[in-house]
């Protein structure tokens, strides 16, 4: 028995490179698979009647699962011989020339299939007569009659489809418009109720200013009724002083200036009667300080009539055009009124004692 040999180590496998037989039906189904879906299954069936379009019996289906991998080249190559052989088999059995189709299917998208590759085949029966015997037309057709047919069936392909997408859009404008028209009128109900409110708001606002404006003319009202209020109190003091006995009148005359001093504000102070806060005493300013005592006695209710006489005597007109630039008409008006009550008074007296 001879030895073996094991000093040489095992040579590699030969690896088989697919071919097809068929690159244009090997095209086919890897052009299927290249898309982003899947199709659901594929069939090889006996194709009939005009345009090859009736589909017969079927010969084989290969089903396939949304989580299956995509085949690889090796696979769609034995897939094609596959379809190649089985159809020559069919026609084998049949025995006379017979059209197949791979038809591709996607229910997702379409109720038919989305693609599809015909396969002209004769039964080897046939193909080995002698090369004198021809085929009939009806027994198998020529090759330009099988391209026109071809081309017919792309065409009525993809007819199919530009139907289906251009149905797609139709059905996508529709809805479209649809959403148009009710945002249109939502908008349109909204403006409405917009303008409502505006009017609403209008109303309100006009409202609001009536109020505004009764309210300002009441307090307009008050005001003009309180200032008169403050005039007429002012004013009475001296006006009574000119029809009471002497010594109440003296407190009338009191009140009125004490009134008046109150009234002044401290920068009317000391402009008026340089009024010194630090010092609390009258420095002169348009009346002199002699003036400016004098009225605070009287306020107080420490000056005697003829003081009082005095003091009037001694106030120039110069001083009092300056006092009106400074004070205002309820300042004043009720000094001036008691000034003028006490000349009147005095004059009447004056004259009184004449007749007797």
């Amino acid at each position: 028995m001879a030895a073996v040999d094991r000093s040489n180590p095992r040579e590699p496998r030969t690896q088989v490179v697919p071919i097809a037989e068929r690159p244009d039906l090997f095209e086919f189904l890897e052009g299927i698979f290249g898309n982003e879906k899947y199709p659901e299954k594929i069939e090889l069936r006996q194709m009939k009647g005009r345009g090859f379009a009736q589909k017969g019996p079927i010969v084989k289906l290969w089903p396939y699962k949304p989580s299956q991998p995509k085949p690889t080249r090796e696979q769609l190559v034995a897939q094609s011989n596959e379809c190649l052989s089985l159809s020559q088999s069919d026609c084998d059995g049949i025995g006379r020339p017979q059209v197949y189709g791979v038809l591709a299917y996607h229910f997702a998208t379409a109720d038919d299939y989305f693609g599809r590759k015909l396969i002209p085949m004769r039964p080897k029966s046939v193909a080995s007569k002698d090369e004198d015997d021809e085929f009939d037309d009806d027994d198998l057709p020529s090759e330009k009659i099988a391209k026109k047919q071809l081309v017919a069936d792309m065409l009525l392909h993809y007819r199919f489809m530009f139907d289906k997408t251009l149905l797609h859009y139709q059905s996508s404008i529709e809805r479209l418009q649809h959403q148009i028209e009710r945002r249109d009128e939502k908008l349109d109900q909204a403006w409405d109720r917009i303008i409502v409110n505006m009017e609403k708001m209008e109303t309100l606002l006009d409202r609001k200013q009536e109020r505004d404006f009764a309210l300002r003319r009441e307090e307009m009202k008050l005001g003009v009724i309180q200032e008169g209020v403050e005039l007429v109190k002012g004013f009475l003091p001296p006006i009574l002083s000119a029809v009471m006995p002497e010594k109440v009148a003296a407190s009338a005359e009191a009140l009125t200036v004490r009134q008046f001093l109150e009234s002044v504000t401290p920068e009317q102070g000391t402009k008026a009667f340089g009024y010194d806060e630090a010092a609390k005493d009258f420095r002169g300013g348009i009346f002199t300080a002699d003036q400016g005592r004098a009225l605070l006695q009287i306020a107080m209710g420490q000056s005697t009539s003829e003081q009082i006489d005095g003091l009037i005597s001694s106030i120039a007109p110069e001083q009092m055009v300056a006092a009106q630039q400074i004070f205002g008409p309820q300042q004043l008006g009720p000094l001036i009124t008691m000034v003028v009550v006490r000349q009147n008074k005095k004059t009447d007296t004056e004259n009184s004692h004449k007749k007797m």
